[in-house]
């Protein structure tokens, strides 16, 4: 292996890679980051085994060939070194690397590439493709309602249900839900759950303006924009079916402002604590009680809303509540309520595409 590279652009691509290095492994290859030399092209590969990176920069390359680098040991020379200057990179029959730059002479030893794992390949069962921008939004936004519960592994994940024009991410924890809306282009209609620490790995990689291609096979899937894809094992079996939750109007609905209703969250989350994490909502014709009990005092608020329906007494967690509504863009926001056990579905009054919903606490008496 032999190649000449713009230090710059072999540090961009060590870090792309560095999003897939095993962490904590006992294994020197999963620590690694296999470079392969092909035709005008510099390729890296890492993997922890459940997320896989592929990243290509062109380059001057002198001979092809495959090894493995240590990524520490790699990352630390190109980062120490001048963005704009050149590095020259061989790998002699002994495995050892030089790497040169300026006045700057390095070595270290590679590993043999032959025993680092295999990418995943995949057809095209189905394939769509996502501005950057949109996919990002759609994973933040569903980031508040997946569950840390790793003896329910499953959800953990972001459900995505494709059809030919839109992309739908849920996540689900036990207390709420998050159902976000994309345009999309589609060649199949499927559903599939990604492991949530894929796709946050993913949004930290893709930019806004990219084109991505997201391409699914039995269960693996790979996401691809730019020079990059991403792969990553998918999780099977499925969620609950939450249809049930689901409820576009109901005997209660309210409209109010979504950044007075969060500032009295706030004043509600300094008491609401622990077994007592509860706050009140009191609804009537023009207004909207809040009150919260702790063992540190109580908080209580009145707001103004437009109300359609029945009176409602119903209790929630303040902090699920806040983050629910600041899911939302818009100025006001939508609840609908059905009764003091079922669930809420909060809307934004103008955005369409996203929908959150919060179970109930039981009041107190």
């Amino acid at each position: 292996m032999h190649f000449i590279i713009r230090v710059g652009d072999l540090l961009s691509a060590i870090r792309i890679a560095l999003r897939g290095v095993s962490k904590g492994s006992q294994s020197s290859l999963l620590e690694g980051i296999l470079f392969e030399t092909r035709g005008k092209d510099l390729i890296l590969y890492s993997t922890d085994l459940r997320i896989s990176v592929k990243t290509s920069v062109e380059c001057d390359v002198r001979e092809e060939g495959k090894y493995v680098f240590n990524s520490n040991i790699i990352y630390d020379i190109v980062s120490k070194l001048k963005s704009n200057d050149m590095i020259e990179v061989k790998v002699d029959g002994e495995m050892g690397v030089k790497a040169t730059s300026g006045r700057s002479r390095l070595n270290f030893q590679a590993l043999n590439s032959g025993d680092f794992p295999e990418f995943p390949t995949l057809n095209d069962d189905t394939r769509f493709t996502i501005k950057g921008d949109a996919l990002k939004d759609l994973i933040n936004k569903n980031r508040i309602s997946v569950s840390i519960d790793e003896n329910r592994m499953i959800y953990t994940g972001i459900k995505f249900q494709v059809n030919e024009e839109k992309l739908t991410g849920v996540s689900l924890d036990g207390y709420r839900v998050t159902i976000v809306d994309k345009p999309i282009h589609s060649n199949a209609n499927d559903e599939f759950i990604v492991p949530s620490v894929s796709l946050y790995e993913v949004e930290k990689l893709v930019k806004d303006d990219d084109e991505v291609t997201i391409m699914r096979a039995k269960n693996h899937a790979m996401v691809l924009f730019g020079s990059t894809a991403v792969y990553t094992r998918l999780f099977d079996g499925d969620f609950f079916d939450y249809s049930g939750l689901l409820a576009e109007s109901g005997p209660t609905e309210v409209v109010l402002d979504k950044d007075v209703f969060k500032e009295c969250l706030d004043r509600s989350m300094i008491v609401a604590k622990g077994n007592l994490n509860m706050v009140r909502l009191d609804i009537k014709e023009g207004n909207m009680h809040l009150g919260s009990t702790g063992n540190l005092g109580e908080t209580s608020d009145d707001m103004e809303i437009q109300k359609a329906g029945d009176d409602l007494v119903i209790g929630f967690n303040p902090r699920y509540l806040k983050e629910g509504v600041s899911l939302f863009a818009d100025k006001t926001v939508r609840l609908v309520f059905r009764d003091s056990a079922s669930p809420l579905n909060v809307y934004g009054t103008s955005e369409d595409g996203l929908k959150y919903i919060l179970l109930p606490v039981r009041l107190q008496n």
